[in-house]
């Protein structure tokens, strides 16, 4: 998603449709073959609950891992071609666009990294399952996992940049080549090449040849910061949903309850009281009525004099 974005900024809109639709292909194979793992593990998800699965989840290891050299890059399969295409207009650009176009190199070699981290965890190693017996899923799960694996592969020897290119030809699209001093597109076969094996080695060391490495690694601040996602959840509750809750409260507390339900129960305590102080005068005697209309009529003849004198 972060590659068709940055194409997309970099005004190479065939490069990035290019790869929605290989992305489509190998993504959606991850997904499904995630789905084959956790079915043969009776609903079990967790990582470390996994390991040394390939005996007896051949299939769904070889798909699995069709899709994940397809991420990763790897020449032949299909994401090598359209993350190429996408990094090339990169480096064909001014210097901005080469800036990212390093950072879309360095995470060739991160997600190299991860995927196989996945690969090894769940395939290789030791058996850390609590399942009975894992077992390959059946047909009508591993037929669509051979499907889309075939598609990681050729997808990205298809025509599509070509015809992609036809239709959304802009002036942004055009590969502009560099002073000719550096030839991008076989550097670039070469780099991406080279990131997304590196990344591959890197998850072997770590997870197979040296895993007690890992371990040391996961007590590590490095392995806290990841865990926790760089705090970015705990920087956003502390900064927006904490201020957010406590306005939230005083203005329930101040302004609703004290100011609003306040002045509608103040009206309301007012009209009772009111009520209550003319309920008095209602006595149901007719010498208090008689006596009351005396003397708002010795008020009202007075107020009268007081006004406009006696002629």
């Amino acid at each position: 998603l972060g590659y068709m974005t940055m194409a997309c900024g970099l005004g190479a809109y065939a490069a990035g449709i290019f790869h929605l639709l290989t992305h489509g292909a190998f993504k959606s194979l991850l997904f499904l073959a995630a789905g084959s793992v956790i079915h043969a593990l009776s609903g079990e998800q967790d990582l470390r609950r996994m390991g040394g699965l390939k005996s007896a989840l051949p299939l769904t290891y070889w798909t699995f891992l069709a899709g994940a050299i397809a991420l990763a890059g790897i020449f032949p399969f299909a994401g090598f071609f359209s993350k190429d295409a996408i990094l090339l207009r990169a480096f064909n650009g001014d210097a901005l666009d080469r800036a990212f176009g390093w950072i879309g190199l360095l995470t060739v070699l991160m997600t190299a990294f991860y995927i196989f981290r996945l690969i090894f965890s769940v395939f290789h190693g030791q058996s850390r399952t609590q399942a009975q017996r894992p077992h390959e899923s059946p047909v009508v799960m591993t037929i669509p996992l051979l499907v889309l694996a075939l598609l990681s592969i050729v997808t990205g020897w298809l025509p599509i940049p070509q015809f992609l290119s036809n239709v959304f030809v802009t002036p942004a699209e055009v590969m502009v080549p560099d002073s000719g001093i550096v030839d991008w597109e076989h550097m670039l076969w070469i780099l991406s090449m080279l990131g997304g094996l590196a990344g591959i080695l890197w998850a072997y060391v770590l997870y197979v040849r040296y895993p007690h490495i890992a371990a040391s690694l996961a007590r590590g601040f490095l392995y806290r910061l990841s865990l926790h996602k760089w705090y970015v959840d705990e920087l956003y509750d502390r900064l927006f949903v904490r201020p957010t809750v406590n306005m939230a409260n005083a203005l329930w507390k101040q302004v609703d309850m004290e100011v609003i339900d306040g002045a509608v129960n103040g009206v309301a305590d007012l009209t009772r009281e009111w009520g209550a102080a003319l309920r008095r005068v209602q006595s149901g005697q007719i010498q208090h009525y008689a006596l009351y209309m005396a003397v708002g009529a010795f008020l009202m003849i007075t107020a009268y004099l007081f006004l406009y004198g006696i002629s």
